[in-house]
């Protein structure tokens, strides 16, 4: 009637309750687990297979008895229970709800002997202490982050806890800063509202009246010079808040460019200042800027009106003036040098429309018709050279030039007595031209049937005789007239 009974080796359990084996029954023999030191509720006491429940921390010894009449045998098992009592197991702390992106967490305390550590469930963030039971953490993404806290037992049980920290916090935004142009002080605020919630404008530094303290696109005036800073506050409907300021500059920066001027030359000094800068609007003028003494002076101005921008820019403003420059210079033409036998000169000089002109002999003699018209007659010069000057005045300058007439009583006898012999006319190029007098200094003008003047050369040419390319000219009839000392000879040349 011998019995026997096994229970197994220990076992090591990270629960309140654990499962016993032992050895089968054989028929005729009755078994029973009984505690015997620890705690435990067994299921099935007389059965060698059963859950035992309600484990207490650490030890527990279980006895499996099998009993055969007046015989019996026993043995033990040792469960060794890691699971702690409820008030030692880990507590994450009470879920937040906060408005901003950092905070504490607190975890219970660790019995010694044993480990804990945080980590990032959910959501992000920055832990700044993650083995200890109480930590900062920050840089909280908006909205629900989730945590673990874990705690490691001797024989490698580990049990967790979650916490969860609501971020209602946000980041106001008042708009971008603004300067405003030269002499504005109204704008409109950019500012962003999230939905569901509200907003109010005020007044930091400065001054300006605000349209609507609520809207955060308000219309804003009435800004002195200078900065002007606004603070926009807003709650969401979490009964979060934050504040955002932007500033506001009002430009008032004192520019001339100066009155406008009226000049008788291509070329003006113009005033300067620091930060500012001239450019070209219309017309001509090349600037040359002398930093030593800080000016500006403009060359090549075109006749007429030159348009130019005066800029100036300080603290991120900006403003302008501009200014005209009238060019009034200008070149008269008092005409041709001429040599005369005649007692009487026609004049021709340039109209000097719309200003005036008026004749005045500059050396040698001379009696003027009308001492104001351009194209007056002149007698009484003397033999020889007689210098008279134009000079006109027009928008407020002057400008003169100088015609010589040469009085030679004597002069050759008139062209159209003299003998020219024109070879070949017509001709399909090259023509010559023989004179019987001395062509020298006369004047040349070569013209088609229009009276167009048209471009020549001359080829060979000598005091008397010369030759004119035709070969560049189409086909018809040109004509050139020669001019020597106020004689003047027409000849007829036909290009085939």
């Amino acid at each position: 009637n011998s019995v026997y009974s096994y229970t197994g080796a220990d076992i090591i359990v990270c629960t309140d309750y654990a499962y016993l084996t032992a050895n089968y029954l054989l028929p005729g023999e009755t078994g029973l687990w009984t505690v015997i030191e620890g705690a435990g509720t067994i299921v099935n006491p007389t059965n060698n297979y059963t859950q035992v429940t309600d484990l207490s921390y650490q030890e527990n010894i279980f006895r499996w008895t099998i009993t055969n009449g007046y015989c019996s045998s026993s043995s033990e098992i040792m469960v060794f229970n890691n699971y702690p009592d409820s008030i030692f197991l880990p507590d994450a702390g009470e879920d937040q709800v906060i408005c901003y992106d950092y905070t504490i967490l607190e975890a219970n305390e660790l019995l010694p002997g044993w480990e804990g550590y945080w980590s990032v469930a959910g959501g992000m963030a920055i832990i700044v202490s993650p083995t200890n039971t109480t930590t900062e953490v920050y840089n909280l993404s908006p909205g629900v982050n989730l945590f673990m806290w874990t705690i490691l037992l001797p024989g490698f049980c580990s049990y967790y806890d979650y916490v969860m920290i609501t971020n209602n916090s946000f980041n106001a935004n008042a708009g971008p800063d603004q300067t405003l142009p030269q002499n504005d002080t109204d704008t409109y605020f950019e500012a962003l509202l999230p939905p569901n919630s509200a907003g109010q404008w005020s007044i930091f530094a400065g001054s300006g009246n605000i349209e609507d303290l609520n809207s955060p696109i308000s219309y804003v005036d009435n800004m002195p010079t200078g900065e002007n800073i606004f603070t926009w506050t807003v709650i969401n409907s979490s009964g979060c808040s934050d504040s955002d300021d932007v500033s506001i500059f009002v430009c008032d920066i004192y520019i001339n460019a100066g009155p406008d001027q009226y000049i008788c030359t291509d070329s003006v000094l113009l005033i300067n200042q620091e930060n500012a800068q001239w450019s070209l609007l219309s017309g001509c003028g090349t600037f040359v800027v002398n930093t030593t003494n800080n000016t500006t002076t403009v060359y090549d101005l075109c006749e007429g009106e030159n348009e130019f921008l005066f800029t100036i820019t300080e603290n991120g403003c900006t403003a302008y003036d501009t200014m005209s420059i009238f060019n009034n210079s200008f070149e008269i033409n008092a005409g041709f040098d001429e040599t005369v036998s005649t007692e009487t000169y026609q004049l021709n000089a340039e109209d000097p429309f719309p200003g005036t002109g008026i004749w005045s002999v500059l050396s040698g003699l001379g009696i003027f018709d009308n001492i104001a018209i351009f194209n007056t007659n002149v007698c009484g010069y003397i033999e020889g050279d007689n210098t008279y000057v134009w000079t006109v005045i027009r928008n407020g300058c002057t400008d003169y030039d100088e015609v010589t007439i040469t009085y030679d009583p004597v002069s050759i006898d008139n062209l159209n007595n003299q003998n020219f012999n024109v070879y070949p006319n017509p001709t399909n190029g090259l023509i010559t031209i023989l004179s019987s007098t001395d062509l020298s200094g006369a004047i040349f003008e070569f013209t088609d049937i229009s009276g167009q003047k048209v471009p020549y050369s001359f080829i060979n040419e000598t005091t008397n005789a010369f030759s004119i390319d035709l070969s560049n000219l189409a086909k018809g009839m040109y004509f050139l007239k020669i001019r020597i000392k106020g004689q003047t000879k027409m000849l007829r040349l036909v290009k085939k």
